[in-house]
């Protein structure tokens, strides 16, 4: 994750798998929520609140890779195409997808303490 105020280091960084990232997408209703498609056929769900080591799910989609993962405008599902040319609707799981009023503030408030952190190392 990086700050487009201070690109020279990244804000967060995620160690998902070993295997590459093909899409990254955020959530349209929830602040911290973002969708990873993989070279795998696995498509992760990140919570930055809850955790940033770890996905708060992850479920393998496809044998083939996942090439392109998109949410739908409500933020309930995504869709998810692999390198087949095949496509799944995933209907992410509901425990997950809203969030919770001060979301939002968390966020920023982790942010700004991983950017400060960040800048404090460089120098």
């Amino acid at each position: 994750l990086w700050s487009l105020e201070h690109p020279e280091f990244p804000v967060l960084s995620f160690e998902p798998s070993s295997e590459y990232i093909n899409d990254v997408r955020w959530s349209p209703i929830h602040p911290a929520l973002f969708a990873v498609a993989d070279s795998s056929g696995t498509a992760s769900f990140w919570n930055i609140l809850k955790d940033v080591e770890v996905a708060t799910v992850s479920e393998k989609i496809s044998e083939k890779a996942l090439n392109k993962i998109r949410w739908s405008p409500d933020g309930k599902s995504v869709i998810i195409g692999d390198a087949m040319g095949n496509s799944y609707i995933y209907e992410v799981p509901s425990e997950i997808v809203l969030s919770a009023p001060d979301d939002l503030s968390l966020l920023e408030s982790k942010v700004a303490t991983h950017l400060a952190a960040a800048a404090l190392s460089k120098t």
